[in-house]
């Protein structure tokens, strides 16, 4: 599915390797990240360690299954 329709507050997981906006950290494929709200054309997310991340809003993702989160 792609990350746009997504349920805000899930944690989710990229397919593919992520395009990050410039001077942003890149998300790899299978990397599991919480995911916010869309603001624009990329998303507000955080990592595991509680990094923020931004994945573009037509991401393709799974949800990911993060136990104690």
């Amino acid at each position: 599915m792609k990350l746009y329709d997504a349920k805000r507050n899930s944690w989710v997981m990229p397919v593919d390797d992520a395009t990050a906006p410039p001077a942003a950290r890149p998300v790899s494929a299978g990397e599991p990240v919480h995911f916010h709200h869309i603001d624009g054309a990329y998303s507000y997310c955080h990592d595991v360690h509680g990094n923020v991340v931004h994945l573009p809003a037509w991401q393709e993702v799974e949800y990911a299954n993060i136990p104690n989160q």
